[in-house]
């Protein structure tokens, strides 16, 4: 054995020295030099990645972290692991089974590249590992010092994994939020854009967020109207969205949009045809002496996705407004009219030919008479009628009592 371990350590002096393409090599496959004269060998001609994977085989995990995360900071340097960097210590990391040296070393590459860093736990979470110590709350908790990182660890839990939870949809929109203001406050118009959209496609999405928290959290700032209208919408608040887009924002396509979307999850024609009326509302009641907004009602009128009642609409229209404005609109609305009577008409006469039918089959089989002889063999089992009692099934056949149950 002492030969054994001279060998590995002659080896591994001369390939740190001369051939260190070699070391790794021999250090992964059983060596068994001597431990003092191989660290200080390694130190010495600088083969620090190649000492951090002796370590790594010899189960010193600590000690290898400890050397990777130094070459990371710079704080020692070995051309080897150049080529590698901070994607192979993170790698490593992410395989570990021992939690505690995970969160210890995190950091490093965390501060480096928090996406890189994300995907260490994105990773362990796909792969179905259990620890509680790294369950999607805790790790939740332990990113929150790292704003990007625990955004894309979070994104990853509701847009890739599809995680319904309440918890992490809502803790999603206030990270965005909390980007919104901190691009806000850098004045960086092109980020609060692109920011802004992904925020406000979320929230249009998503129906697992608390929309009572994140509303909280917008409505005290006047700058974020537009997601407060999205936010009332999904509590069912219309008149408040509406009152938004059309007083505040003077947004009067995204009014229509919003009455077009949400009448999708409206599930009568009256709660629609409320819906519409409300935006209808509003606009009538800034069209006095406004030109432009007596065209926003004609085109509003005119929208064949809106849902009106015509008698209603007739009623809310002041009474000096040409008739030749609404002539469109009327003309529309008795053709809907004619065409709903015409379907009901219709599937009035079906039902009807429906219900004949099955009358015409039901005096059919009551007319007809079946004749039970002493001779006379059930179709299921073939065996004699011990009984007068008996089913006649839908096919015809006359069958004992007990075989028509099976």
């Amino acid at each position: 054995m002492s030969e054994k371990k001279d060998v590995h350590t002659a080896l591994m002096k001369l390939y740190a020295e001369k051939r260190p393409s070699d070391l790794l090599r021999l250090l992964q496959s059983g060596y068994q030099g001597h431990h003092s004269d191989t660290v200080d060998t390694l130190q010495t001609f600088g083969r620090f990645h190649a000492l951090a994977v002796y370590y790594q085989q010899a189960r010193e995990l600590d000690k290898s972290f400890t050397i990777w995360s130094r070459l990371v900071n710079k704080e020692i340097e070995d051309e080897s692991f150049d080529s590698l960097g901070l994607s192979y210590f993170s790698d490593v990391l992410c395989k570990t089974t021992d939690a505690t040296l995970l969160l210890n070393y995190a950091p490093v590459v965390l501060e480096k590249d928090p996406v890189i860093g994300a995907q260490m736990f994105t990773k362990r979470f796909d792969s179905g590992i259990q620890d509680k110590r790294l369950n999607p709350e805790s790790t939740i908790e332990f990113l929150t010092r790292f704003p990007e990182a625990l955004t894309y660890y979070l994104e990853h839990l509701v847009l890739s994994a599809n995680q319904q939870v309440e918890s992490f949809h809502s803790h999603l929109a206030m990270v965005y939020l909390d980007n919104l203001f901190s691009a806000k406050q850098l004045n960086n118009k092109v980020l609060i854009e692109s920011l802004r959209k992904k925020l406000q496609s979320f929230l249009r999405q998503s129906d697992k967020y608390s929309v009572s928290l994140i509303l909280g959290r917008v409505e005290r700032d006047d700058w974020l109207l537009p997601e407060a209208a999205i936010l009332h919408g999904k509590a069912g608040n219309d008149s408040a969205a509406l009152e938004i887009l059309v007083n505040e924002l003077k947004d009067y396509k995204g009014a229509e949009s919003f009455c077009v979307n949400q009448s999708a999850n409206k599930t009568t024609t009256i709660e629609r045809q409320r819906l519409f009326e409300t935006l209808l509302h509003l606009y009538l009641s800034k069209s006095k002496d406004n030109e432009r907004m007596r065209v926003y009602v004609i085109d509003l009128l005119n929208n064949p996705k809106a849902v009106f009642n015509a008698a209603k609409v007739a009623e809310l229209i002041p009474d000096d407004w040409s008739i030749a404005l609404l002539s469109k609109f009327m003309l529309n609305s008795v053709r809907s009219s004619l065409h709903d009577g015409r379907q009901a008409r219709i599937a009035s006469q079906l039902a009807y030919w429906d219900y004949f039918l099955a009358n015409k089959d039901y005096l059919s089989l009551r007319s007809t008479t079946i004749s039970l002889t002493d001779n006379k063999r059930c179709e299921s089992c073939h065996q004699l009628f011990k009984e007068s009692a008996f089913v006649r099934q839908a096919d015809g056949r006359v069958v004992h009592i007990s075989c028509a149950k099976t």
